[in-house]
């Protein structure tokens, strides 16, 4: 007997940790009908179930307390919106240097990085569209580290060195690949290139 949609995708929630979103497109992978996940998901973040919907064709899986169920932040949605479709998201402007502990002052609205024309708007935050292709290939803490290098703090400055410090750190664990992201500055504006090329030159970064 064929597994019914309804409890295919329960499952499939239920094995979700929390915190993580859920697409209906990874859904409609798996089963052909649009309407019977719609209405499965539907059902379950109208429940008791740890779901919520945040957006057409975009759930969270929520924490659940005494409070009723958690909703994600609106930068994480508009993350998650924007993953759905594209690649080369990221944080950006000021939002990339709080996310990468450059600065402590938070952004009054959350700006994220996208690889051609901008995703319908999320409340409480603006996409900023990009046009560099080699940013496709590039992760999360890369794309914010490219972001950093387009305000070109100036050469030698204590905004400069904090980069280099934390590029460091985040070269040394694996989450910015430097020959990686030195490729895609390629195509960059001039002064995101004049300014990799000086942080290249001044400190000795892994490929």
């Amino acid at each position: 007997m064929r597994t019914s949609v309804a409890h295919d995708v329960g499952r499939y929630v239920a094995r979700k940790p929390t915190g993580a979103f859920i697409h209906v497109r990874e859904l409609l992978k798996r089963h052909g009908s649009r309407a019977g996940v719609d209405v499965a998901l539907s059902r379950l973040a109208g429940s008791d179930a740890s779901l919520t919907r945040v957006r057409h064709g975009l759930y969270w899986k929520s924490p659940v307390s005494r409070f009723g169920k958690a909703k994600p932040r609106p930068f994480d949605i508009a993350v998650a919106a924007a993953d759905a479709v594209r690649e080369g998201v990221g944080p950006a402007g000021w939002t990339a240097l709080h996310v990468l502990g450059l600065t402590t002052q938070v952004p009054s609205i959350d700006e994220v990085a996208v690889l051609g024309p901008a995703p319908a708007r999320v409340s409480g935050t603006r996409y900023r569209s990009r046009s560099n292709p080699e940013r496709a290939a590039l992760r999360f803490y890369e794309i914010a580290a490219l972001e950093a290098f387009r305000l070109a703090p100036a050469p030698n400055s204590a905004e400069s060195r904090a980069l280099v410090e934390k590029l460091r750190e985040l070269t040394s664990n694996g989450a910015v690949r430097w020959k990686k992201l030195r490729d895609a500055a390629e195509m960059e504006r001039p002064r995101v290139r004049e300014a990799i090329t000086h942080v290249d030159r001044a400190i000795a970064l892994p490929a």
